[in-house]
């Protein structure tokens, strides 16, 4: 079970937002534990706690990606509701 309160699972979920493309590893629990893999800097600590306490809001989802997260598009559903 994932532990949304602990610090690693919210540096990890700032990090996607901060840098969704980069690679790094968490080894512990605190931003000292940080490897950061990819090229140029890592985020500092304060770019991180400012993401971990003002979260990003994320957009919801539109009707063609969470078709598309099932392999299906707009098509399919008509096809499937007889429309």
């Amino acid at each position: 079970m994932i532990d949304k309160d602990s610090l690693n699972y919210k540096i990890s979920k700032a990090l996607q937002v901060i840098s969704p493309n980069s690679e790094w590893s968490l080894l512990g629990n605190d931003y000292d534990d940080l490897v950061w893999l990819s090229e140029g800097n890592k985020p500092t600590w304060a770019q991180v706690e400012a993401e971990i306490n003002n979260p990003t809001p994320t957009p919801e989802p539109s009707i063609e990606d969470k078709l598309a997260s099932a392999g299906l598009n707009l098509t399919d559903l008509k096809t499937a509701l007889g429309l």
